[in-house]
């Protein structure tokens, strides 16, 4: 899951310093069934978005659930269809 995190920040082109510091934090503060919340938030704060478009929390959320359950090859095709680099 974390190399498919390192590829949604990418993806998205949130700030990569911005989101590990705010994934750091909610990693290591908040409890763990929070813990989703706080990697969304952290790509929200990272200024994570699709054609310059802000992703809403339900598209961070689903790209996470993705993020877990697909393996790097997977995840990196349904990347490039919902998240076409320019």
């Amino acid at each position: 899951m974390v190399r498919n995190f390192d590829a949604l920040i990418d993806a998205t082109r949130a700030d990569r310093d911005t989101v590990t510091q705010a994934v750091q934090k909610a990693l290591f503060e908040t409890p763990y069934n929070k813990q989703k919340q706080g990697l969304i938030n952290a790509l929200i704060k990272g200024g994570a978005k699709k054609d310059d478009t802000p992703l809403k929390k339900q598209q961070i959320a689903a790209c996470l659930e993705a993020c877990r359950i697909m393996n790097e090859d997977e995840f990196k095709k349904l990347l490039q269809m919902i998240l076409p680099t320019r």
